[in-house]
């Protein structure tokens, strides 16, 4: 659990955010079978349709504790150790995924699990990738109540994008 710079703080957070929106955009773009989308849409309502505090505490703050520290922290340190890091990156990113359990929810979670493994390698942190992890479940829990234009979701996408590399630049 080693510190990274405090000026990483708003672009890792812009990374979760826009990563979230970008899922929630493409979900909507693919020809996703009815059956799956049921199977994702009622595991999502069941996970953030509970009370909100409860829904915070579990989703925002302790699953990405408990993940980045199993999958970041254990997982992806050990296998550096047995293999390149792009190896280590990818085979971590696998484990993270299949314990999401829901298809969609897997197949995003490993493009997450990338993302989130190479910013805990780049900073030396999981503080790092907790930080977009936590941001990207609180843009989760409540993307279902906000309806946001098809523009206004590509702007959101882009913009955060853009000053997450700026930033982290």
């Amino acid at each position: 659990m080693k510190s990274f710079a405090g000026k990483y703080i708003l672009p890792l957070v812009l990374i979760g955010v826009f990563f979230n929106i970008f899922v929630s955009f493409v979900l909507d773009l693919l020809p996703i079978p009815e059956s799956i989308l049921a199977s994702y849409e009622k595991s999502t309502s069941n996970l953030v349709g509970g009370q909100v505090g409860v829904m915070i505490t579990a989703t925002v703050i302790a699953a990405p504790i408990i993940e980045e520290v199993i999958f970041r922290g254990l997982a992806l340190s050990r296998l550096k150790c047995a293999m390149p890091v792009p190896g280590a990156v990818i085979l971590s990113s696998v484990f993270f995924g299949l314990v999401h359990g829901q298809l969609l929810w897997m197949a995003y979670a490993f493009v997450l699990g990338i993302i989130l493994a190479v910013i805990a390698h780049k900073t030396d942190s999981i503080l790092a990738s907790m930080c977009v992890h936590m941001s990207f479940n609180l843009v989760g829990c409540f993307m279902d109540r906000v309806r946001i234009s098809d523009v206004a979701a590509t702007v959101v996408c882009i913009s955060s994008l853009i000053l997450a590399v700026v930033l982290l630049w």
